[in-house]
Parts: C-alpha cells; structure tokens; sequence
C-alpha cells in the first residue's frame, strides 16, 4: 500500500480533510490539484473577510504539508484541460474529486435580468477578489438591497453590505475592493427567507455577528417568530435551532435606537417578481405557509406586498457543476456514488475514483461538514484497495505528474510557490495594519514568482 499513488482534485476543505484522512492510514504519495495557483479553496475565497477566525483552519491544512513529504501541492492546473481523467487514470492508483459546487442557483422570477439584480456567490467572488470570477465592476451606489437565502452566505453578504468600515479595512479584502467599498451607499437591507425561522440553515456563530453589528437597528416583525406546536417540539429537539430562536428572539425584542442603517429580516416570503424600468426599482412579495415537515408554500394574492429596493442577491445556493469526464447526476446535481465510491450510469462503481465534499453530498453543511464526510470517502477507498482484484485493475504509470505538466508546459505552482504569495500577501496586510492583502489579479499572483 505504500507504494501507491492517489491524486485528490480540489485543494479546499473537502481536498484537505481527505488528505487529512488518507495520512493517517496511507505513507505513499498523495498530490493535491487545484486550478487556482493558491490552496485553501472557500477558506480563501468563500468565508467573508469580517470572518478571520473561521479562516484559521487553513493552518491545520498548511501544518499536514509541512509534516509530510509525501503529500504534494500543485496549483495552476486545469483540470479537464491541462490534465483529463485518463492522465489522472494512467498516473494514479485511485482519485478523489474534491471540487466542490461553483454554479449558481438562481430565483427563476419575472426581472431577473434587469441591472441590479446579482448572484451572491458573485458578490463573494468579488469582495474576496478571486481571480478566476472578477467582476470588473461590481457598484454599491445603491441605498437599498434585498438579499434572499435562509444560509450563512446570505448573512455574510448583509453584514458585507451593511458593516462599519473601520471592521471592513481591518479585514483581507483586496485593495481595489476596499476602495470600492468605501464608497458603499447602502443603508438598508431586506433579508428575505422562504421559510421560518425553525427552518432557516444559520449557524448560531453567524447569527450573532448579524447581531454583533454596530450602528444598526435589525427589524424583526415578532409574528414571525411564533412557531406551531410542531416546530416548537422540533426546536426543543434541536440545540442549533434552539439557538437559533434565542438569538433571533434577543434581536427582535432590542430597542431600536434610530440608526440610518436598518436590516429587515422577513421570514416567511418569497419574491414573486423584480420590477424596474431598465434596473432594479422594487420587488413584489408573497408571504408563505407554513406545511407539514417545514415546507412551504405561497399565500394567496391577499398576502402579496411591495418593497422598493435598488438592487438584490441571490443568495439560495450553488450547484455541482459537471466534472470533466465524470458522470454526472443532473437531477440530484452532484456526482453519483455510493458513500463516495462513484457510479456510472448503470450503477456500476468505478474502480479508482471516488468523490467527497459538495460535489458528493451537494451544497450543505459547514467547512466542518467536509471532515467526516471526507473521512468515509477514505474509508472506502481503503477498502478497494483490500479488496480488488489486481488483475481487473490497471497499474498506473511509472512516470511522475510532475513530468507530464512539464512536458506540456504548464506553469503549475508548489507549495514552495504558495509560501512566496503567501508572505507577499502578510508582508502587505503588515504594512496596513490587517491580516494580509490579498493578490486579486492572476497575473500579478504569477508574476511575483518569477
């Protein structure tokens, strides 16, 4: 088993918490690819700035390469263009796909298309300067936004809007966004979730930096924190939930003290349309009911409402996007397996491939949730290997990846490169007082390894 060779494609939580897992049973080489030319993934580019602590886990990443020699970081590499899966099959004992979920879901509604209305993954993308998804231009002249979604990135993206500057500059924003954002004319914020609050996927932490913001009045209509005798039993039985009800509780029944900025949090609505001549002017809403099992559905026309906003995020989700090569399942949007082991069309398992994180589960859970997840993946891939036929299954080839990328000219990145961009980065943030200043652009991320 030593000798073996195991390629993971996706350096983010769910890449890492694999290796983390391989490491503890497995000495032979394991290489993590990712296309971007730094790790980390959603760390880097998917946790809000304003959020340093939960970012901290990179460290624990960073300390399994820095103890073991035989785990491989190797970045700037395409998949499905620089290398496919035969490579990866040719090369590699067994292959876990770690790629996560990087399309959008969006509303579907009347008014989609008109300026002003955003995807909130691309807003992330944006305040995070990834290099890969830069919008050019991303305005915040707008006073009033609406940000629909029952998750932690809808609360990330209302604190982002809405967050005094002074905790704003002390995060890791890169610079060209920090200044756009310091123009920011939003001052107020309509959080709109489809279901109650029984219902809503917060996390306690981000539930209170929503409360935890200064200079903010946070509107909360206290009908919509009554809960039926069903929810009231399933919150008892749920210590997030319970936690959840107690800080949304403690919110709504604070004194309002008159700030400019306000946040209105609307349980229990939809948006039926987005209305404008040529750019975002209000949004129609319908109030839902409550189902069994927490489902919803929209009220009658009595129960519709207009709010003006000037701009809205969609903030209701990712899609697995189609790795390349790979089956797909359109229809549950991930890659089809059994406890990690991927399937075919037919049902069958693929012999040396298996998948773990979103692109396995979907888009749920926390950067935590990768952890056990990744750990079952592993559990079965061990397991393969004590149990397949090594007649049925083809040795990989002898030559080293790092070969194969040479040969065909791509300018992939080490670890060593990522410790160069890395103390680039703290030695800004150092001079500026904040964490780090992050590289947005890839050719200047490129460029300062030459």
């Amino acid at each position: 088993m030593q000798s073996k060779r195991v390629a993971i494609i996706g350096a983010g939580p769910g890449g890492f918490y694999a290796a983390l897992e391989l490491l503890k049973h497995f000495s032979g080489q394991i290489d993590i690819i990712d296309k971007l030319p730094t790790p980390f993934g959603l760390v880097r580019y998917g946790i809000a700035p304003d959020n340093q602590r939960m970012k901290t886990v990179s460290k624990v990443f960073s300390g399994l390469i820095d103890e073991f020699s035989n785990l491989r970081f190797i970045g700037n590499v395409d998949f499905g263009v620089d290398l496919n899966r035969d490579d990866l099959l040719r090369h590699y004992d067994s292959i876990i796909y770690a790629t996560g979920a990087a399309g959008r879901q969006y509303l579907r509604v009347p008014g989609e298309g008109l300026e002003g209305s955003f995807s909130a993954m691309d807003f992330v993308d944006w305040y995070n300067g990834h290099p890969l998804r830069r919008i050019s231009d991303f305005s915040l002249r707008f006073s009033k936004a609406a940000v629909v979604g029952g998750g932690n990135v809808a609360l990330d993206v209302v604190r982002m809007l809405i967050n005094e500057m002074d905790v704003v500059r002390s995060t890791d924003v890169p610079d060209s966004i920090l200044r756009e954002l310091e123009r920011n004319a939003v001052r107020e914020v309509y959080l709109l979730v489809r279901k109650g609050p029984a219902q809503a996927r917060f996390t306690p932490v981000e539930l209170r930096g929503l409360g935890h913001l200064k200079n903010v009045d946070i509107i909360i209509d206290p009908e919509d924190l009554r809960l039926t005798d069903d929810e009231a039993d399933y919150v008892n039985n749920n210590q997030q939930c319970r936690l959840n009800m107690n800080i949304l509780k403690s919110i709504a029944e604070r004194p309002k003290a008159g700030y400019e900025k306000k946040i209105h949090i609307k349980f229990w609505h939809s948006v039926a349309s987005i209305g404008g001549k040529e750019s975002v002017e209000w949004l129609d809403l319908c109030r839902n009911n409550v189902l069994r099992h927490g489902s919803s559905k929209p009220d009658s026309d009595e129960g519709r409402c207009r709010i003006s906003v000037d701009a809205i995020f969609s903030a209701i989700g990712n899609v697995v996007s189609m790795v390349p090569g790979v089956p797909f399942d359109a229809q549950k949007s991930i890659v089809p397996n059994i406890n990690g082991r991927i399937i075919d069309d037919d049902g069958v398992v693929l012999p040396k491939e298996f998948v773990t994180g979103w692109a396995k589960r979907g888009p749920s859970g926390t950067v935590g949730t990768n952890r056990q997840d990744s750990a079952e993946t592993v559990a079965a891939l061990l397991k393969s290997w004590k149990t397949s036929d090594d007649d049925c299954v083809a040795a990989p080839a002898k030559a080293d990846i790092i070969d194969v990328l040479r040969e065909r000219n791509i300018n992939f990145t080490s670890w060593s490169d990522w410790i160069n961009i890395d103390s680039q980065e703290l030695a800004a943030g150092h001079e500026q007082n904040r964490p780090r200043v992050k590289f947005q652009d890839l050719d200047d991320m490129m460029g300062c390894l030459s």
